[in-house]
């Protein structure tokens, strides 16, 4: 666990391990601290020294200079009993796996000012995007309109990125205006594709309604600038190509999340709708359980509402690897086509 290295005399600087950023802390006594893991909801009792030494962990330090009274050993030790309870990462990489990595780009600072200015902000998102979507789409289909399609490759690399944006910065201004804890923004990618990601804590939320509008609120960001662009094709023709595209791309982007499928805002939105969690897996049980199915047979609506969105999830979970398949098969004769 050294984080420094030597070449040619001089000292090089690695990447230094710092507390993850999604802590509590909690002094018991003048000995003991527990920390709050509020991700995995686990709890870790610390002695005091240790609790300083965590909280000096910040990525930027290199911890063998935190107390220079101790030893590499001990550092190490340190190092790694922190490690074991999963309280240590890397500074920019949230996650690290086969195939697939999760870089952090922003960790916000929360002031009250800032959820004020949050709350500003998801008000207009939540009293707007719906108006001005269906304002757009009617100015539109009245302009007749010309698109100019030499630009529209444009659009749609500007509305996947500006898209992706707004998306999550939604997310983050939903869920603070509602006091919940947002922990970080960054960037991934699953086998290849890229993405971006908010990492919120919405256990502070008592309002189920608000916990909806937080899951929603990224597919409202989309349908806004969807809005907002088919606007602005009706206002200028010579970039018309250019807004087109991004409206396209942010109306895929908004109905692409609305998919039950886990990972995405849909699913986030009917689990909090139904109050289920891990609906994805529940559904395989009730869908393959005869028991189950006899159980919940003589139930009320709302649980008959429940099992058929389970069936609807199973149905979706198969039905999107297809598409996905027969969309690259696609592409790949297009492109093969045009070679």
């Amino acid at each position: 666990k050294n984080c420094t290295n030597s070449v040619d005399g001089k000292e090089i600087f690695m990447t230094y391990p710092m507390l993850v950023n999604w802590i509590d802390v909690k002094i018991v006594n003048k000995d003991r601290v527990v920390f709050i893991d509020r991700l995995a909801k686990d709890s870790y009792t610390l002695d005091c020294y240790m609790a300083w030494f965590a909280s000096r962990l910040d990525g930027k330090t290199n911890p063998y200079e935190i107390d220079r009274g101790l030893s590499d050993e001990n550092v190490d030790e340190l190092l790694n009993e922190l490690d074991d309870m999963d309280l240590l990462r890397n500074r920019r990489i949230l996650l690290s796996d086969f195939a697939e990595i999760y870089l952090s780009c922003w960790i916000p600072r929360t002031t009250t000012a800032f959820r004020a200015v949050a709350f500003i902000i998801n008000q207009f998102l939540i009293y707007s995007w719906l108006p001005v979507l269906v304002i757009s789409i009617f100015c539109f289909f009245n302009s007749h309109m010309q698109i100019k399609k030499e630009y529209m490759i444009i659009g749609d690399i500007l509305g996947l990125i500006i898209g992706a944006i707004f998306h999550e910065f939604s997310h983050m201004f939903a869920c603070l205006a509602y006091g919940g804890r947002v922990f970080e923004l960054g960037v991934f990618f699953k086998c290849l594709f890229p993405g971006a990601y908010t990492l919120i804590d919405t256990s502070d939320i008592k309002r189920r309604v608000h916990r909806v509008q937080v899951n929603a609120a990224g597919i409202e960001s989309n349908f806004l600038l969807a809005g907002i662009s088919l606007f602005l094709v009706s206002c200028s023709e010579m970039l018309s190509g250019i807004f087109w595209g991004i409206a396209v791309i942010n109306v895929v982007l908004a109905l692409f999340n609305l998919l039950l499928v886990d990972g995405l805002d849909g699913m986030a939105i009917i689990e909090e709708l139904l109050g289920i969690d891990n609906l994805s897996d529940k559904a395989k049980m009730i869908r393959k359980s005869k028991v189950r199915k006899r159980k919940l047979a003589g139930k009320g609506l709302t649980v008959k509402l429940s099992v058929a969105v389970c069936y609807v999830v199973s149905v979706v979970k198969i039905a999107i690897p297809i598409i996905i398949v027969i969309n690259i098969i696609e592409i790949t004769e297009a492109v093969l086509w045009f070679l």
